[in-house]
């Protein structure tokens, strides 16, 4: 498991926003990923900004996971977009959603 994947964990548990600090004692409590660092908190604060949609610097990631929703409060973008594959890609978007499947394959 990446850092990255017990951070959308934690926060899908929970299924609300979560702040970094949240996000990470919840990793530690769980003991989904162990952080060796001084400031580990620090490392799950720059994992989600890197990921976070919307956050753009030089070390940002392409692929983002994270959306910020308020202030300093982060959600999978699972959560707030369910039912589609969120990798940004060459590849379309699938969507789970039979309706919507349907709706856009009628020519």
């Amino acid at each position: 498991m990446t850092i990255t994947e017990a951070i959308k964990q934690v926060m899908r548990t929970k299924g609300a926003p979560m702040t970094a600090d949240e996000a990470y004692r919840a990793i530690a409590e769980a003991k989904l990923y162990e952080l060796h660092a001084d400031n580990p908190a620090h490392i799950v604060r720059s994992q989600i900004r890197r990921h976070c949609e919307g956050l753009d610097f030089p070390s940002a990631s392409p692929t983002k996971h994270f959306k910020l929703v308020g202030e300093n409060r982060f959600e999978p973008l699972s959560m707030h977009q369910r039912g589609q594959v969120l990798q940004y890609s060459t590849n379309p978007i699938h969507i789970s959603s039979p309706f919507l499947t349907a709706l856009l394959t009628v020519a």
